[in-house]
This record gives C-alpha cells, structure tokens and sequence, in this order.
C-alpha cells in the first residue's frame, strides 16, 4: 500500500485557507469600506423611529 504524500495535502489545506481567508477580506473591504455608508444609514434608520402620542 503506498500511502499519500503529506505535503501535498497540507499543501492543498494551506491553498484552501488562504482562499477562504481572502473571500473573508474580501467581503470585510466591501461592508466596511464600500458600502459602509450605506449599512449605517439603514443601522441609524432601524435604530431611530418616530412615536406620535395622541
């Protein structure tokens, strides 16, 4: 029985997280840079709401 190369699957492991890693940057540029005006006008307008009182 031959066994598997064990530098090839931390290789491919290593490949696998750094790809996530960078979906995960990715995503956190674009809610906190990009659209971060955005998000805080509809935290700021969910927050704040007007109650008449008879």
């Amino acid at each position: 029985i031959r066994l598997a190369d064990p530098r090839k699957r931390l290789r491919a492991s290593l490949l696998l997280l750094g790809a996530v890693l960078s979906l995960l940057a990715g995503r956190l540029v674009q809610l906190q840079g990009i659209e971060a005006s955005t998000y805080a006008e509809m935290a700021r307008s969910s927050r704040m709401q007007v109650v008449s009182v008879p």
